[in-house]
């Protein structure tokens, strides 16, 4: 074999490269081009407004002298939540378990405190793990929101 004849091949392969280049950008374009684009929900706007009222009830709690205290006790199988002293209502309001990896798995309590504005939430049946304790009260008549990540164990 010559020389010659061994590099003369060359050319056909950079254009065979080249086509394979360009049919597999074309299959990425197509690709993505049927892909689901769910980023915005049908109902952003209201959504915005609730997160905007949530964002402001945690500001008013913030600004309170005592926010409410989350404590997980493991010994007890309990979390206790302490609401701050006030002359005002019992708060009305609820507190909720949110497990971020499984949200079938939820607990939503009604707010009754007792004498010393402590409400206790048992965690016997809660599943080890990550819990986000999320508590929304009311007293008088503004709204406030607390949360505190706790791990169940």
């Amino acid at each position: 074999m010559s020389k010659q004849n061994v590099n003369a091949g060359w050319g056909t392969g950079v254009w065979a490269l080249y086509g394979v280049f360009v049919v597999f950008v074309l299959a990425l374009v197509v690709f993505a081009s049927v892909q689901s684009m769910d980023l915005v929900e049908p109902d952003y706007y209201q959504k915005g407004q609730r997160y905007q009222q949530r964002i402001d009830r945690m500001n008013r709690a913030e600004s309170l002298e005592k926010s409410p205290t989350i404590l997980y006790e493991r010994l007890q199988q309990q979390i206790t939540v302490t609401f701050p002293a006030s002359d005002a209502a019992v708060p009305g309001g609820t507190i909720t378990l949110f497990r971020p990896s499984d949200a079938g798995k939820d607990v939503v309590v009604p707010i009754q405190t007792d004498e010393r504005s402590r409400q206790y939430v048992s965690t016997a049946s809660l599943a080890r793990g990550l819990w986000r304790v999320k508590v929304e009260w009311r007293l008088g008549d503004a709204d406030y929101y607390h949360e505190n990540v706790v791990f169940v164990d």
